[in-house]
Parts: structure tokens; sequence; C-alpha cells
């Protein structure tokens, strides 16, 4: 996909199919990151606990979902 599609692209994504995503509220990163940690909990409760009595856990699964597309 050449330079311009890519952006139109991605404009298409973030306004169209994550539209919460990217406003000054990120609800829907917010969602996910709920989503994300119960399923750590209920299928990886280890490592739940271990990011949970470090404090980290939101921290690194929020930029996770908000750097969505930098890759």
């Amino acid at each position: 996909m050449n330079e311009e599609d890519a952006f139109w692209t991605l404009a298409a994504l973030c306004e169209r199919l994550l539209p919460d995503y990217y406003n000054t509220k990120v609800v829907g990163a917010l969602i996910d990151q709920g989503v994300f940690n119960d399923f750590c909990n209920e299928y990886l409760p280890d490592l739940y606990e271990k990011l949970k009595n470090l404090g980290v856990a939101a921290c690194i699964s929020l930029s996770w979902f908000l750097t969505i597309f930098i890759w």
C-alpha cells in the first residue's frame, strides 16, 4: 500500500472502527484495558497478580492499546 492509501486506511480505522480510542477521554482504550485485565485475571492469574502487586498493569496495557498503529 502506498503512503497516501495507508494514511486514509488509518484515518478510516480510527474514525469509523475505533472512534473512542483517540479522543480526549480514550473511552474505547479504557474499556479494552478493563477487558484485558479481566482476561489476564482469568487465564493468567500469576501474571495478573504480579502486575497488580507492582502497580503497573494499567500503565502497561493502556499504552499497548493507545499505540496499536505505531508499528
